[in-house]
């Protein structure tokens, strides 16, 4: 066991701890000064009432450092339920991509074989033409051959036409709906670098946490140091008119009757906020 030597309030006390705990301990007497101090306080006669006013104030950062875990928390579970709910919604957009590409592959075939029959027809309407040139007059079959020839060219033509129409609007519909697949797809790497980095937030709240449950542990045995030389107090004979120096290496005690159920008071406190502490470890 080492022993150090804390200031609280303006006064030395002398502390036991294990080795290498020393720079910790001397951490934790560091921060119950602080409290006093940002109290306004020093210790003296109400001496077991500051150190409790200091343990109320750790025990609400502590509650408070509890809150923003459990909202660090609920941030997480929200970015979660947003991911999986963007994944959902890419799912069908995908499979009407991929049967949008299917038809379209589908009508740049039926493209491809109107215009070879156009170009057929073409060729056919030319010789026809031709033929009809010398055989007009012999003939008068000839120009209704003809005119079945450019009818049927002329529904050919239209028939491409529409088809190239309804090739342009779903190219339309296809380059709309890879702008909104796009867009979701970056709304989806937003939302999964923001759930990274509450993550990270949460992992240090935790290590946070972890801290502070050290804190209380050591805490902890500080009061039960102070019970034992309390109970040491009790048991030891009366003490004689003179006034006692405190044997060296243990607490400064104040002969005030009120000082007993003080620490009794301030033990029970460093018991509850360790529980609390626990119950929130374990929830979170």
């Amino acid at each position: 066991m080492s022993e150090v030597s804390l200031t609280i309030g303006g006064r030395n006390f002398a502390v036991s701890c294990a080795e290498g705990e020393e720079a910790h301990v001397v951490g934790l007497g560091q921060m119950i000064d602080s409290k006093v101090a940002g109290m306004g306080l020093a210790l003296g006669p109400n001496e077991s009432r500051n150190f409790l006013f200091a343990a109320l104030l750790l025990a609400d950062d502590l509650h408070e450092r509890g809150r923003e875990l459990l909202a660090a928390k609920d941030d997480v579970l929200s970015t979660v339920e947003e991911l999986a709910d963007l994944r959902r919604r890419i799912g069908p957009l995908e499979t009407e991509c991929a049967a949008t590409r299917d038809r379209l592959e589908e009508l740049a075939s039926e493209r491809d074989a109107l215009k070879i029959a156009a170009e057929q027809a073409a060729h056919a309407r030319d010789a026809a033409e031709g033929k009809l040139a010398g055989l007009e007059e012999q003939h008068l079959a000839t120009g209704d051959a003809l005119q079945r020839a450019q009818e049927e060219a002329r529904r050919n033509a239209e028939t491409l036409q529409s088809l190239q129409n309804e090739l342009d609007s779903r190219n339309s519909k296809v380059g709309a709906m890879r702008e909104e697949l796009d867009a979701l797809k970056a709304e989806l790497a937003a939302a999964s670098a923001g759930s990274i980095q509450v993550a990270a937030e949460l992992d240090d709240l935790r290590a946070a946490q972890q801290a502070m449950l050290a804190e209380r542990d050591s805490a902890r045995e500080a009061a039960e140091a102070m019970e034992q030389e309390l109970d040491a107090l009790r048991n030891a004979p009366p003490p004689q008119p003179a006034t006692l120096a405190p044997p060296q290496g243990s607490l400064p005690l104040v002969a005030d009757p009120d000082l007993a159920p003080a620490l009794e008071k301030f033990a029970d406190l460093l018991e509850s906020c360790a529980a609390k502490l626990e119950g929130k470890a374990a929830n979170a």
